[in-house]
């Protein structure tokens, strides 16, 4: 009983995470362009460039929902990467956003999380 509860919350916890990140993610994904395909290619650099930038100030803004995800850093971290492979092209000279994004990011951002 105690595990469905949890599970419950858990995932009341991540739909309230992905509607307060979804317009922020909009704005970090924005910046993507300014960077080298090259760079947005290798997971560390993107980690160093994206990732980790994104979660400092989604963790600043968020008002403590994150501490709900158990390991949330974490599962930050590798929706980040699913982020990257779902709606980022990086098959030109710059990174560029796939069309239709905006509506596709509430899914990959909730899949990305439950990964």
């Amino acid at each position: 009983m105690l595990g469905k509860l949890k599970g419950m919350a858990s995932s009341g916890a991540l739909d309230k995470v992905v509607g307060l990140l979804s317009p922020e993610m909009q704005q970090s994904l924005e910046l993507i362009k300014q960077f080298n395909v090259s760079d947005m290619q290798d997971d560390d650099k993107y980690g160093a460039l994206v990732s980790k930038p994104a979660l400092v100030a989604f963790t600043a803004s968020a008002g403590g929902v994150t501490k709900l995800i158990p390991g949330f850093d974490a599962k930050f971290m590798r929706m980040m990467l699913h982020l990257r492979n779902e709606l980022i092209d990086l098959s030109g000279d710059f990174p560029q956003l796939q069309d239709g994004f905006q509506a596709k990011l509430p899914t990959v951002l909730m899949d990305g999380l439950k990964a």
